[in-house]
């Protein structure tokens, strides 16, 4: 009978296999590293950086480390998670150290600063910053970096991002005690806190540009949605990272350049990239960078993450885990 059938032959039904989809699948997501540095110099033009001694027993630990090197790492880590589940994402930089303008600070000065500047001073005749700045009076390039690079370089950040039309936009960020400038000892305080669009202020509506913007988020969700997502994100911050979420009275600037949301932690503030970016935008300020403990916990880069293969410290996977978390939350609570 065996060999009857196989010298007959036998009907063989084919059955295709489809994996399933992946959660994410067609969800596109722009990630923003905030600033650049990979160091200490880029970081000290910024001047987002941390250089203290830390206490550890009976000896102290010396630290020092720039913001954009947080934020990299937890770009990296945070992009691998969602490709993982099926999203398209994009950075606006390439990588450490480099601007949204695909170059290093250095050669974007090389190659744009004088046509940029001279194009502000168009636009802006009578700013007496960039006037200065034109005349030499500020020493090395503080003045260059803050008043004409700055901007242009968020703005870039904002075009790469409107362009890529995503259903969600995330700009990470660390913080530090305000009142701890310059950051060269330790801090007891650290917070946690995201911002969303709005918190327009008189003088900020004086030109049609951010009239225009203004207008935009009053006609379309996205400040209600920012807020959603942001509170799921908020909620993993708190649960996660074992930090308080910040009350109005924690900074100056809560107080007196923000309005509440209602919603514990998230604040709306008319920064540069809440108001540029089109969609919703989950922009987090995690961490007192220049707390004692985090500091020294944000420095020891020990762990390969299995998922990206970054170098990083367990620190700042839990702030990647935490926005990971907190955002699919949100895709899936909009399907």
């Amino acid at each position: 009978a065996v060999q009857k059938q196989y010298s007959e032959g036998c009907h063989t039904e084919i059955i295709s296999f489809h994996p399933p989809m992946k959660p994410l699948t067609g969800y596109r997501i722009a990630i923003d590293p905030g600033h650049i540095a990979d160091d200490t110099v880029i970081g000290r033009l910024e001047e987002k950086f941390v250089s203290l001694n830390v206490p550890s027993g009976k000896d102290s630990v010396h630290v020092a480390f720039a913001e954009g090197q947080l934020t990299w790492q937890t770009a990296v880590l945070l992009a691998a998670r969602l490709r993982d589940q099926g999203a398209e994402v994009i950075f606006t930089r390439s990588g450490p150290n480099m601007t949204a303008f695909g170059k290093t600070f250095e050669q974007w000065k090389k190659d744009d600063y004088i046509r940029t500047l001279d194009s502000l001073l168009k636009v802006d005749p009578k700013n007496q910053n960039l006037i200065d700045v034109k005349n030499g009076k500020y020493k090395g390039d503080r003045g260059i970096f803050r008043f004409v690079f700055r901007d242009a370089d968020l703005r870039k950040r904002a075009e790469v991002i409107n362009a890529f039309k995503p259903h969600l936009t995330i700009a990470i960020h660390y913080n530090v005690d305000e009142t701890n400038s310059p950051w060269n000892k330790p801090s007891s305080k650290n917070f946690c806190m995201l911002f969303v669009p709005g918190a327009f202020q008189s003088g900020e509506l004086s030109d049609s540009e951010k009239r225009f913007d203004f207008l935009r988020l009053l006609l379309l969700d996205d400040v209600e949605q920012s807020i959603k997502v942001s509170n799921l994100v908020g909620i993993q911050f708190a649960a996660r990272l074992n930090v308080k979420l910040a009350n109005a009275t924690d900074a100056t600037y809560l107080a007196a350049s923000c309005r509440k949301t209602g919603r514990k932690g998230i604040y709306s503030r008319n920064l540069s990239m809440t108001r540029l970016v089109h969609g919703p935008i989950v922009f987090g300020e995690t961490l007192y960078q220049d707390n004692g403990v985090e500091a020294l916990a944000l420095s020891q880069m020990n762990i390969t993450d299995r998922i990206s293969g970054q170098l990083t410290s367990k620190r700042v996977m839990q702030v990647a885990d935490a926005y990971f978390q907190g955002v699919t939350e949100w895709f899936n609570s909009n399907k």
